[in-house]
């Protein structure tokens, strides 16, 4: 399966517009950033190598995840502060490249572990100190899965799974807020430090 393109996906929270949209080679300072932030890396695989050179590596491999249904990964960013970007990182915007607070890139959302047989895929997403606390995870998680569901389900995609450290209270009531509903780990398996949420199409 290969996954669409979403190009931007709009919401609101608080009254104030939000987008999702792919990754530009001009956010690898932010990454960077994000990679060696302690409660990102905390809940979440980050890579050893946390430059912005590696970055800059890792954004440019955007596509070919996209197209080999491997990840879906998505910029959390304000609508209004920033103008679209290109994967070649041109880029027209309000004040400095990988500004972060009320404008800017404050986050990720994605999809991967795509299970076709299940018809599962797994929703992850961290935020930068300066977007937390706000309902922007909650809001970028539904506008995301609410787009996969409307574009790839329920077939091949009829569920989505938000896999949490047990300790993650804060990625538990996240997922909760967009809509998803505890399982019991021994009915899919994940392990014991680990508590799923699901949403179904």
């Amino acid at each position: 399966m290969v996954f669409a393109d979403p190009g931007t996906i709009g919401f609101e929270v608080n009254g104030t517009q939000w987008q999702l949209r792919p990754w530009a080679l001009a956010d690898a300072p932010v990454l960077a950033q994000a990679w060696a932030d302690s409660e990102v890396a905390r809940w979440n695989p980050v890579p050893g190598d946390a430059s912005v050179a590696y970055a800059e590596r890792w954004i440019s491999g955007w596509h070919q995840r996209l197209r080999s249904g491997l990840a879906l990964d998505l910029v959390i960013e304000s609508r209004s502060a920033l103008a679209p970007r290109s994967m070649a990182g041109e880029v027209s915007m309000v004040g400095e490249i990988g500004i972060v607070g009320e404008v800017g890139l404050v986050g990720e959302v994605g999809i991967s572990g795509l299970e076709i047989d299940r018809g599962r895929a797994a929703i992850g997403y961290w935020l930068l100190p300066a977007g937390r606390s706000r309902g922007l995870a909650a809001g970028a998680v539904t506008a995301l899965t609410n787009w996969v569901f409307a574009r790839h389900g329920p077939d091949p995609i009829g569920y989505l799974d938000a896999v949490c450290h047990v300790d993650n209270v804060a990625a538990h009531r996240v997922a909760e807020r967009a809509g998803f509903v505890s399982v019991h780990n021994d009915v899919v398996g994940e392990a014991t430090d680990r508590v799923t949420l699901r949403r179904f199409a």
